[in-house]
C-alpha cells in the first residue's frame, strides 16, 4: 500500500534538484524524458511517518531510501532505460493519545485551621 502526497525530489549526481512532485493515490510516482546521467531522488516524510530500514527485503519490496536523509544512492541511467525500482518505505506513527482531568481543591478547607 502507497502513502499519496509524499513530495519525492529529483536530484542530480551533485545533489541539485531538477524537478519534484507529490505521490499519487496510490503511493506511485514517475519522472520520465530523463536524459542517459547520474541521479538521486529524496523522499520527504509526511508528519506521522517514519522512513523503514533500508536494503531489507527483495527488491520489490525494500527501501531505497537512507532512514536519516530519505535519499537514495545514485541512480544510473542509459538511454532508452526505465528503472521503475526505486522506492521508500514508511510506516505510520500514531501521535499519542492525550487525556486530562481538572484537579479540584476547596480554597476553603485550605484555609481552615484545626481547633484545639
Amino acid at each position: 500500500m502507497g502513502v499519496k502526497d509524499v513530495t519525492v525530489r529529483l536530484l542530480d549526481s551533485q545533489g541539485n534538484m531538477i524537478t519534484s512532485m507529490l505521490s499519487g493515490l496510490d503511493g506511485k510516482y514517475l519522472f520520465s524524458g530523463l536524459t542517459p546521467g547520474q541521479y538521486q531522488v529524496k523522499f520527504d516524510l509526511p508528519e506521522s511517518y517514519v522512513f523503514t530500514l533500508q536494503g531489507i527485503g527483495n527488491e520489490q519490496q525494500d527501501s531505497d531510501a537512507d532512514p536519516l536523509t530519505g535519499l537514495t544512492g545514485l541512480i544510473t541511467l542509459i538511454s532508452g532505460q526505465n528503472d521503475l525500482t526505486w522506492d521508500a518505505g514508511m510506516t505510520y506513527i500514531p501521535e499519542p493519545a492525550t487525556m486530562g482531568l481538572l484537579v479540584l481543591g476547596s480554597i476553603a478547607a485550605l484555609g481552615r485551621r484545626r481547633r484545639k
